[in-house]
């Protein structure tokens, strides 16, 4: 069966995680779980966690479909997973929400993988946003808003589909609505 791909990049806080769950609670997509030697979150329901020996232990037993450091810590998608969900005729395509790296990665593996930008429309509320995570102390935020205007800075560069949001309740379906049509305008298939 071929199938959407589609990978969310943004900057942290963006809100990649929060629509990769509506698109798969509201349109059937599936969505590989991350392996990561992060702290946990309270509102994280899609990672496992595992020592950094673990990780290593993944990425030189060729496990990893990609993986990737951010911030000191590092993630990545079981290639397993990810082959099972491809397989699966159950759900709709796939969703992942990448690094640009982790981007690139899954893109030599998945050629018509689709990648979807999510940048702010103000970095003002991208901080505020997570302050109120109250997952990472000051400099924790300091460091990936540093990091997040990097990395908006390359999206800007590629040549994909970029949606400029606000984590804003209001403008929610507005955005998934965005997703969905960019969606619908690729060709199927990851192979």
């Amino acid at each position: 069966m071929r199938k959407n791909v589609i990978c969310l990049l943004g900057p942290s806080g963006v809100g990649k995680s929060f629509y990769a769950k509506l698109l798969v609670k509201e349109f059937n997509f599936a969505r590989p779980k991350t392996i990561t030697t992060r702290k946990a979150r309270s509102d994280d329901d899609n990672h496992i966690y595992v020592s950094k020996e673990e990780f290593f232990r993944m990425i030189r037993e060729d496990e990893l479909l990609e993986w990737d450091e951010y911030s000191g810590n590092f993630y990545g998608i079981m290639s397993d997973d990810f082959r099972d969900l491809l397989q699966d005729e159950k759900n709709n395509g796939i969703v992942m929400d990448l690094t640009l790296e982790g981007f690139h990665k899954v893109k030599e593996a998945c050629k018509k993988a689709v990648a979807i930008a999510l940048l702010p429309d103000d970095f003002s509320w991208l901080s505020k946003r997570l302050i109120d995570r109250g997952s990472n102390d000051k400099t924790e935020i300091e460091k990936r808003v540093k990091i997040s205007r990097k990395e908006a800075g390359e999206i800007l560069k590629m040549q994909v589909p970029i949606i400029h949001c606000n984590f804003d309740p209001e403008n929610t379906k507005e955005v998934l609505e965005k997703i969905i049509r960019i969606t619908k305008e690729q060709p199927d298939g990851c192979i």
